[in-house]
């Protein structure tokens, strides 16, 4: 495991502390799940740019539920 340091605010570090001793759980612990969670959502967040990217750029067509509820005598 590789050491990472960092500053954050005395209001962001007390919400830490908070967290932490509400959990039982170390401020490393908190500050781990919390970038692994921010990284995710980034990793997702590019899929989904990438996905809209190709999808604009292909030939395909779009639906609206009005239509689909047509087609589909729904």
């Amino acid at each position: 495991m590789q050491t990472v340091s960092f500053q954050i605010q005395e209001q962001l570090h007390s919400k830490l502390e908070y967290l932490a001793k509400l959990q039982d759980r170390s401020k490393g612990y908190i500050v781990r799940k919390a970038v692994e969670s921010y990284l995710q959502d980034q990793e997702d967040i590019q899929a989904a740019e990438k996905a809209l990217e190709e999808f604009y750029n292909s030939e395909r067509s779009t639906f609206s539920l009005q239509e689909i509820k047509d087609e589909n005598e729904l």
